[in-house]
């Protein structure tokens, strides 16, 4: 789960903590604009409000791998997931439990240096010990 996370987050300018960790299926629709390409649409709510995010292309890639993560899914194709507005977190542990928002700002502060990149590796951490994953320690 970690790898769609960084790439989602990479891929729809979607901010790290309120609004991806509050993210449901039902946040997704399709908008096919006048020459009929189709584009995907998430709708977020964070902090600074509501505003829709525009996805690249390839992110419908890492919501197909991530939506296969999820049991009660899988068998269902994107395109139903969407269409049915499911009422479901997309980042949940592989326990079926909701990744909450981080604790780093407890644990780092705001003084130390780039505050973004130590969020969304603090991020990064907490969706790796939700999902059961085991990272080597490096000496």
């Amino acid at each position: 789960m970690l790898r769609e996370y960084v790439l989602f987050l990479a891929n729809t300018g979607i901010r790290h903590g309120t609004e991806v960790i509050n993210l449901k299926w039902k946040n997704l629709e399709y908008f096919i604009d006048k020459d009929g390409q189709r584009y995907l649409v998430i709708n977020v709510d964070g902090k600074r409000g509501k505003r829709e995010a525009i996805a690249r292309q390839n992110t419908t890639d890492y919501l197909e791998r991530l939506k296969d993560l999820n049991p009660k899914l899988k068998k269902l194709t994107l395109d139903q997931i969407i269409d049915k507005r499911i009422n479901t977190h997309l980042f949940l542990s592989a326990s079926g439990k909701r990744i909450s928002v981080m604790v780093s700002e407890v644990l780092l502060g705001n003084s130390y240096g780039n505050w973004t990149l130590r969020r969304v590796l603090m991020d990064a951490v907490e969706v790796c010990i939700h999902s059961d994953i085991l990272m080597p320690l490096l000496p």
